[in-house]
């Protein structure tokens, strides 16, 4: 069984970040990345676009 999720970004969090906590949470992510992508639990973690760019159909 697969799963689709589509996650909504908030760009004021994303700007409110301090630029030193970047490479931190950037490891963090790719370490939850590749243990999920090892045991075939994730096939893929992607941004779409920007939030402004989003619309509703």
């Amino acid at each position: 069984m697969k799963y689709l999720m589509l996650v909504y970004g908030n760009q004021e969090k994303w700007d409110a970040i301090p630029a030193e906590q970047w490479p931190e949470a950037i490891a963090k992510q790719e370490a939850f990345n590749t243990r999920y992508r090892e045991t075939g639990e994730l096939l893929g973690a992607y941004g779409l676009a920007d939030a402004v760019m989003a619309r509703l159909v």
